[in-house]
């Protein structure tokens, strides 16, 4: 299993890949500089702005770092027979495999706010207000999404029973 496994972890490294690619221009590069005449609301977004921008690109380079490596060992390295991949995952990469799906998701969480926010601090709060709404909701949404996913465990063990890191996010 271990070219399912691999698999599994470039589900994650190449979007983690893309994602932080988008971040850097969206939220590093494009950063909108504190102004003598903003309001206390506006500094503080444009603060968050550029912390969430940096929280969420190295969330997902560890992303990237972890499925990497387990990637590189899982063709380095012979492992005894499993039943299934969620038992070579657990028994063998758990850390990788746990590491790579926070990192992965924190940053991609980040940037969905990075969106809403980047649009409330370029246009205002008329469009911003809806744009953050919307950002915030796809957050909410997407943190939905993958606590039932996690609910739903990742498949049976060799033993019979439910391969479950957690039960949610």
């Amino acid at each position: 299993y271990s070219g399912a496994a691999v698999g599994l972890f470039n589900n994650m490294r190449t979007p983690a890949a893309l994602i932080a690619g988008a971040i850097v221009p969206l939220g590093l590069l494009g950063s909108v500089p504190i102004s003598e005449g903003d309001s206390t609301r506006t500094c503080v977004l444009k603060k968050a702005n550029m912390l969430v921008a940096i929280s969420s690109v190295l969330s997902e380079v560890l992303a990237i770092t972890y499925s990497t490596i387990a990637i590189n060992k899982l063709a380095e390295i012979s492992y005894p027979a499993t039943a299934t991949v969620a038992d070579l995952i657990a028994n063998h990469h758990e850390l990788a495999w746990i590491g790579t799906n926070i990192h992965f998701l924190v940053g991609m969480f980040g940037f969905a706010l990075l969106v809403g926010n980047k649009a409330f601090l370029n246009f205002g709060p008329d469009i911003g207000k809806i744009a953050a709404c919307w950002g915030a909701a796809s957050f909410l949404q997407c943190m939905s999404i993958v606590n039932r996913g996690i609910a739903l465990g990742s498949g049976l063990m060799g033993d019979g029973t439910l391969s479950r890191f957690a039960s949610n996010m």
